[in-house]
């Protein structure tokens, strides 16, 4: 981390950040995550993920990407 940055965040600056709400399930989840992988691609060049026990960050080089996912998940 650099001046509370991750790397991440500096080569892919737009993020989507979703927390875990009651009542998700895991394959509510994968669909989201399989939506993201057919609107963009596999991860890596365009985009990429970041999960924890309490949320899922997804980082995007463009910001209209990161707009249609944040639209698409709810958030």
């Amino acid at each position: 981390m650099l001046l509370g940055y991750t790397i991440d965040q500096m080569t892919m600056p737009y993020l989507v950040k979703v927390y875990w709400r009651d009542g998700d399930t895991i394959r509510q989840w994968n669909e989201d995550m399989a939506w993201i992988t057919d609107q963009f691609g596999l991860p890596g060049h365009n985009w990429h993920a970041n999960v924890t026990t309490d949320w899922m960050e997804i980082s995007f080089n463009d910001e209209v990407d990161a707009t249609l996912a944040r639209l698409k998940l709810g958030h």
